[in-house]
């Protein structure tokens, strides 16, 4: 995962296939998920799947597990970033 790191501030932004206006997505364990929700799934070393997970900074592409929360945004932050 982190070979598609780009550090953006401080954001870690994925560099890897995403499509237009939607999140990165990638594979863990067999599973299609998420980029978010893997980093989450890493970090909290948990096999609950949360559905879905945000970034407290509204970039579409950010998965900086300081940003990750199970939290929905205001809806005037939640599409801020889309690319």
């Amino acid at each position: 995962m982190m070979k598609f790191r780009k550090i953006n501030r401080d954001c870690w932004e994925w560099t890897g296939y995403c499509q237009k206006g939607k999140c990165p997505k990638t594979s863990w364990r067999n599973k299609s998920m998420s980029v978010r929700k893997c980093m989450y799934l890493l970090i909290n070393g948990t096999t609950y799947e949360p559905n879905p997970v945000f970034t407290t900074c509204g970039n579409l592409r950010c998965f900086n597990p300081e940003h990750i929360t199970l939290n929905r945004p205001e809806k005037r932050q939640l599409y801020e970033n889309v690319l």
